[in-house]
This record gives structure tokens, sequence and C-alpha cells, in this order.
């Protein structure tokens, strides 16, 4: 529509400035216009249905509560690793925490990519597996910790470890259970120490992160470790 209203006035006429600017303005005032009357009721249920599902459903069981969290802290998890995290999980956050609240996903969020990374690279800094580790996995382990976004940072030891990734699945659905047995809620993207700042329940965000961190970390450790003196005895020999 745009290019013809655009066109429209140019044939009679109107000066370039006055058809840009008539054109930009009447655009967005029929399209917002249109959202408001016609999307923006819907939106917003559709929005206030995400937030009941992740708030208050279900309350009166803990089991369920539980299941919950793993489900959704482990599809957080492996949906980032598959290209879902932008076309997905980041909306919902936004949905979640349209009114300023903080928001069920935003724990999770933090937990399950930033503190699953923090664990593994914190793992390969101190007992790396080779040289080449400690560079990556200190840039790494700066930036989640003060950013709270890297989850790249982990990748390549996931990748080539099938322990790693089964740790980091592992704490992703552990720290969500914790998440949502206690109802923490919280925002992504914050510094580590600001997340549980903010938080509505920071002990148990402090928990949930003390999961996402160790678990993985301590199965990295170990296995590297275990292969380092793989390796040691493989030289004796």
């Amino acid at each position: 529509a745009a290019p013809t209203v655009l066109a429209c006035a140019c044939r009679y006429g109107v000066p370039a400035t006055a058809a840009s600017i008539t054109t930009a303005g009447g655009t967005g005032i029929v399209t917002g216009g249109l959202v408001e009357l016609a999307l923006s009721p819907i939106c917003s249920q559709l929005a206030s249905s995400v937030r009941f599902i992740l708030h208050s459903w279900p309350l009166s069981s803990m089991l369920l509560r539980c299941i919950k969290g793993a489900a959704l802290g482990w599809f957080v998890w492996w949906g980032s690793g598959r290209g879902m995290y932008h076309i997905v999980i980041l909306p919902l956050i936004i949905v979640e925490m349209e009114r300023g609240d903080p928001a069920t996903l935003g724990a999770i969020d933090e937990c399950v990519l930033v503190g699953v990374s923090l664990g593994l690279c914190l793992a390969h800094i101190v007992f790396p597996r080779q040289k080449e580790d400690v560079h990556l996995s200190r840039r790494g382990l700066f930036i989640n910790f003060l950013f709270g976004d890297f989850i790249e940072g982990a990748y390549p030891f996931m990748e080539r470890s099938t322990i790693c990734n089964t740790a980091a699945g592992l704490a992703a659905a552990l720290s969500g259970v914790v998440v949502c047995m206690f109802g923490a809620r919280s925002s992504a993207y914050l510094p580590l120490p600001l997340a549980v700042l903010i938080s509505d329940r920071p002990l148990a965000m402090l928990a949930a992160f003390a999961i996402s961190v160790l678990v993985p970390c301590a199965a990295a450790v170990m296995e590297n470790y275990c292969l380092g003196r793989v390796d040691m005895t493989v030289k004796t020999l």
C-alpha cells in the first residue's frame, strides 16, 4: 500500500518531503490502528494465557511443578542449540515480562544457558583437556558472569564430549525443577549476581545457579582428569 500512496502523491505533484511524510505517517497510523483494534485483544489474551501457564499452573501439585520445571529447563537448553532461542524462547520471555515483572523463563534462561556454560568453562580452566581450551573458557567465564550471555562458549565442549553434553542437559533439567518448585523469577541477559538479587526468590535462584554450574563443572573436571591419567599412562608405556 505504501508504494501506491507514494506513487499517487508524486503523480498529483505533491512535494517529495510531504509525500514521504504522508506515506510514512499514514502507514504507521493505519498499521497501528489495525493492530490496536484487531490484534491487540487477541495478543493480550495469548500473553495472559502464557503467564498463567508459567506462573500459576500447576500450583497444587509439587510433583507436577517439578515435572514442568524439568521440561522447561531441558527445552530451553535443547532448543537453544537447535535454532529455537530467538524464534521461540526469547519471544516467550518478552511476553512473560510484558508488564516489567521478573519471569520464570528469564530465571530458567540464566540457569540452564548461562550457568551451564559458566560451569563447563570453569571446568576447562581448572582442568583443561587441551591448552587451547583455556583461552576460550576464560572468555566464556568472563562474559557469562558479567553479561549473562555466552552459551556459545560451551558448545565446543558439549559437541566433542557426550559426558559434558549429558551433564549439561541434566543440570538444565534439575535447575529448572528448583526454579519452578519454589516459583523463582528473574531476567535473562543480566550479570549472574544481579540476576540473583532481582529475583523474588533469591535463595532459590542461588540454589538453581549452584546446580547449573556445579553439575557440568564436576562432570567435565572428572572426565578431563580421567583422560589425562590415561594419556599419562600411555606416554609412560
